[in-house]
């Protein structure tokens, strides 16, 4: 649903806008427009709650690969080296942190399938759904969202059909194999 990334895109600008320190990089744990107090915090330990700047690290990270958005890729860069800091003094605080590092540092996996319509989602479902795959960022592309989610993200306009029949891409490290028509090929890829 092109709408739900769409709306997470609107959510983390908003995030950026009234809680990033832009000086020294970092989430406050509360925004600039709220009642201003003491000391304003940035917390980083991940607890039984995972911290607000490690969510943040995680979002961000996963945000700026889907969309290719530059903006969002700056400032997770900048959210990861400010976690680091954190990290190198005590992983095992910070567990969530360490996923954002890893999605960075491995890359994770994009599958962008280009369908005739929305019926074959639920093919797509059962069958990667018998394959654990984590870090595996799935984007379908149908007639019907097509324009919104080229839209948001840009890059996914070179990517189409062929053979007038669903297509799949299979992206890592930002460079796609070729594209298959097989989805049974792709469960084997992965």
């Amino acid at each position: 649903n092109a709408g739900y990334l769409e709306k997470s895109l609107l959510y983390t600008k908003d995030m950026i806008r009234r809680f990033y320190d832009y000086e020294n990089g970092g989430f406050f744990l509360y925004a600039h427009d709220s009642e201003q107090l003491i000391h304003r915090p940035k917390e980083t330990y991940d607890g039984a709650i995972p911290s607000g700047n490690s969510a943040a690290g995680y979002v961000l990270t996963r945000l700026s690969k889907l969309t290719g958005d530059p903006e969002l890729s700056q400032i997770s860069d900048r959210q990861l080296s400010f976690l680091e800091n954190s990290l190198t003094q005590y992983p095992l605080g910070f567990t969530l942190a360490l996923i954002a590092e890893m999605q960075e540092l491995y890359g994770g996996t994009e599958l962008i399938c280009v369908l005739p319509d929305a019926s074959g989602i639920k093919t797509l479902r059962k069958t990667l759904g018998r394959k654990f795959t984590p870090n595996l960022n799935i984007i379908v592309k149908t007639p019907d969202n097509s324009d919104k989610l080229t839209e948001i993200a840009e890059y996914l306009k070179n990517y189409s059909m062929k053979n007038q029949t669903a297509t799949y891409y299979l992206c890592r490290m930002r460079a796609c194999d070729a594209p298959v028509n097989d989805l049974d090929k792709i469960v084997e890829a992965l």
